[in-house]
């Protein structure tokens, strides 16, 4: 099985034009790995009935396929797998890894599972603000209904729920408040 590790893009050196030189391609974007070998030439050591599986640094899948051409590697290396080893729940959601030649399921570090709940919460609250900020205009313009006054509390008391979750919570076991109907 093949890996190769840390592609970066290049250009290649042409001769002046596509008429001197019959590989001259401007419109071709070029990645080498590690030791310089070109990717298009890399691609030709992975097997067809294999697994492609592109990681980046720390070994996150960013991409999977059984075909090698429909990956561009700049920035993350590529590795190949036997298709019979790989989970079959495994898939390209950044939550698997290639780890010692292998795909496993990605261990979140508690400062990853702590940003992943902050992210969340961020991402809710920016919901709740999307949605209310009419009715915030409005209150503070004292035009607000009875009505629309109640709406806005019922939206508070979920910013309450979402604030209330500890950032120190497995995101896994987190049960998140429902939002209230639009």
């Amino acid at each position: 099985m093949v890996n190769y590790k840390n592609f970066t893009t290049y250009k290649p050196e042409f001769k002046a034009s596509e008429e001197e030189d019959a590989e001259y391609r401007p419109d071709v974007l070029y990645a080498r790995d590690e030791t310089g070998r070109d990717w298009y030439d890399c691609q030709a050591d992975f097997s067809d009935n294999t697994l492609k599986v592109m990681y980046d640094d720390k070994g996150v899948i960013v991409c999977m396929s059984k075909d090698v051409t429909a990956i561009f590697p700049p920035g993350f290396s590529v590795a190949e797998v036997a298709i019979s080893e790989v989970p079959l729940e495994a898939c390209n959601d950044m939550t698997w890894v290639y780890l010692d030649g292998k795909v496993a399921k990605r261990v979140y570090s508690q400062t990853e599972k702590r940003k992943m709940v902050q992210g969340e919460k961020e991402r809710l609250i920016a919901r709740v603000n999307q949605v209310t900020q009419t009715l915030n205009s409005k209150l503070l313009l004292g035009m607000a209904t009875n009505e629309e006054k109640a709406k806005l509390r019922v939206w508070m008391d979920y910013v309450n729920e979402i604030e209330e979750i500890s950032d120190d919570e497995d995101p896994e076991n987190i049960v998140w408040p429902t939002p209230p109907e639009v």
